[in-house]
């Protein structure tokens, strides 16, 4: 079993924010999912134990996902982690993924690392604080088109929306981030 969990904020303030585009890679991967005949994949619902929108995918009877979306705020995304991880008493080193937008890359660059985390991310910052580790996977999505121009404060500019371009830029580096995630995890 696998847990993606993407962070984003809830609420139609936030849609298509760069702060939310962990909520549209899971959002991707479900689509992606679901268009493989090798998955059974379920329609997105609300688990209040998990603090979280989740969805799940199996593929025969060993293979399953959980794609979550926390409900909480960003920075209290530990808690749906710590939750879903708890619940399903997984191995947060080996089978938990998260997925966050970083300003440390620049859009249509992603990376997969296990413990590396852009310089100051308070949701990231939560996970770890609240599953006391930091050596699981993340894709990292990188949400950075300032071009060098820095007069926007970072926690300022994560919550300014994509233009049309850009979510197109985005769109297509999260279907190669699926791709390569896909080699790394096999699901």
């Amino acid at each position: 079993m696998k847990i993606i969990l993407g962070l984003g904020n809830i609420g139609q303030k936030y849609e298509n924010t760069r702060h939310n585009a962990g909520f549209l890679f899971v959002n991707e991967l479900r689509n992606f999912l679901g268009n493989d005949t090798l998955h059974d994949v379920k329609d997105w619902k609300y688990d209040e134990k998990y603090l979280s929108e989740i969805c799940e995918a199996k593929s025969g009877e060993s293979s399953r996902i959980i794609l979550a979306k926390p409900s909480t705020l960003m920075n209290r995304s530990g808690l749906a982690a710590l939750r879903l991880v708890s619940y399903f008493n997984i191995d947060a080193d080996k089978d938990f993924i998260l997925v966050h937008d970083d300003l440390d890359l620049e859009l249509g660059k992603f990376k997969i690392q296990r413990s590396v985390a852009p310089k100051k991310h308070n949701g990231v910052n939560d996970v770890e604080l609240k599953l006391l580790k930091k050596e699981f996977f993340r894709v990292r999505l990188g949400v950075d088109s300032r071009l060098g121009d820095r007069t926007i404060p970072g926690d300022a500019y994560v919550l300014s929306k994509f233009s049309e371009e850009e979510l197109a830029v985005l769109h297509k580096v999260i279907g190669e981030a699926i791709k390569s995630l896909r080699e790394i995890v096999e699901f």
